[in-house]
């Protein structure tokens, strides 16, 4: 088993702080684990649980993590949010 990650709030070289997802010898598949995980969680921290959420729209059970201004954000894609919109117009006719 290789060496556990750690993500690390670094200054050097006169730039200012930032994190370092990993060591320069880093395989890809980890270097992508730990840039979403650590992206997931500060979005979270910064926005609140409550902007991770199911899509919607009925049958899809895809994650949204809403991004927007406003925390309304609802479905997954356009595609979803179109096919939600013309349920409801059918269900209205």
């Amino acid at each position: 088993m290789g060496r556990s990650w750690t993500p690390r709030l670094t200054k050097h070289d006169g730039e200012g702080w930032h994190l370092h997802y990993r060591d320069g010898d880093e395989e890809l598949p980890r270097v992508l684990a730990a840039v979403i995980s650590v992206g997931t969680s500060l979005h979270l921290v910064t926005r609140g649980m409550d902007r991770l959420t199911r899509c919607a729209a009925e049958p899809c059970t895809r994650v949204v993590v809403d991004v927007t201004r406003n925390g309304r954000q609802r479905y997954c894609s356009v595609r979803c949010a179109n096919r939600a919109a013309v349920r409801r117009h059918r269900a209205r006719g």
